[in-house]
């Protein structure tokens, strides 16, 4: 019976209404980032390594694909208490937001690869630092404006 009280006290305490909306959102996005982070990192290996196409190429190939990705995971997830506008509106806002997050990204990317001896592990570690520091201008841009509540932010239909 003390093992019903003390889980029932963890689950009230996650379950608070002031903490859970903030952090469950913020997992979302995260977790539907990191699926597309996955995806972004396969299509550019894949298109850079095996393919042998140019590295900031196959890097904005890979980025719009997971754009796409992100868009559409946060719509059904991260967002989804949200009212939407159609799906391609939102879309194109979501490429907007991820060109605004792609410039520290490829900006992060593009300097460490300068700096960093030219291997296929300091093209990894470039990709990682560069995609993290495209993170939080992405979120912001898509709570605030991608799938911002308040429909005055919409696209005209």
């Amino acid at each position: 019976m003390q093992t019903n009280k003390q889980e029932y006290k963890a689950s009230s305490l996650i379950m608070h209404p002031s903490i859970t909306k903030s952090h469950s959102q913020k997992l979302r996005f995260l977790l539907v980032g990191g699926v597309a982070f996955g995806i972004d990192l396969g299509v550019f290996a894949s298109l850079s390594f095996y393919f042998g196409i140019d590295t900031h190429v196959s890097r904005v190939v890979a980025f719009v694909i997971a754009v796409l990705v992100t868009c559409v995971g946060n719509r059904l997830l991260t967002f989804s208490d949200r009212d939407h506008i159609q799906l391609h509106k939102q879309y194109i806002k979501a490429i907007v937001a991820g060109i605004v997050s792609l410039c520290p990204n490829l900006l992060l990317f593009t300097l460490l690869l300068s700096l960093l001896p030219a291997h296929i592990v300091s093209t990894v570690i470039a990709f990682g630092f560069g995609t993290s520091a495209g993170i939080v201008t992405n979120y912001l841009l898509s709570s605030q404006f991608v799938f911002r509540q308040d429909s005055s932010c919409s696209l005209p239909h």
